[in-house]
């Protein structure tokens, strides 16, 4: 059972990370995650030993789980791999892509587009919290929409 709690506990730090809902910088309690969740604080541990094996966090002596920060380099790393990539996706995708993946992206981008015009028409100078959370669905969406057109695994 333990193995189940210590999974849903990495899923859940996982995505609140992806989501960008911990900073980078900010210390992991182990304690008020598994109180989120209901359950206890070892398998937390567990699933922060795993996200810190994934570079996720760091356990820093003293100080416990902390969430890693990207250097400038290392982002600047990702994303050239990530345009390698999808680039050959994207070539892919339009090689191979179906009418059904063809029509929502159609409507994926039509929703973007809307998106943006909202935040550009709105006198604030940048989009809301709900706003944005929209907008990072569409995208991740939007790539993963063109990797499966691509068709490669």
């Amino acid at each position: 059972m333990s193995d189940n709690h210590s999974q849903k506990a990495y899923r859940h730090i996982r995505q609140k990370l992806l989501d960008g809902a911990v900073l980078p910088g900010s210390r992991l309690s182990y304690g008020s995650i598994g109180k989120e969740i209901g359950i206890s604080a070892t398998p937390v541990r567990e699933a922060v030993g795993q996200l810190a094996s994934e570079g996720f966090v760091e356990l820093v002596p003293q100080l416990g789980a902390v969430v890693r920060e990207l250097s400038r380099e290392e982002a600047v790393e990702l994303y050239e791999t990530r345009e390698a990539l999808e680039s050959y996706a994207a070539a892919r995708a339009a090689e191979r892509i179906s009418e059904r993946l063809l029509n929502e992206l159609r409507i994926n981008l039509d929703s973007s587009a809307k998106l943006v015009k909202k935040v550009e028409e709105s006198s604030k100078r940048t989009a809301g919290t709900t706003t944005a959370k929209k907008f990072h669905a569409l995208d991740l969406s939007f790539h993963m929409l063109v990797i499966e057109a691509s068709r490669n695994r």
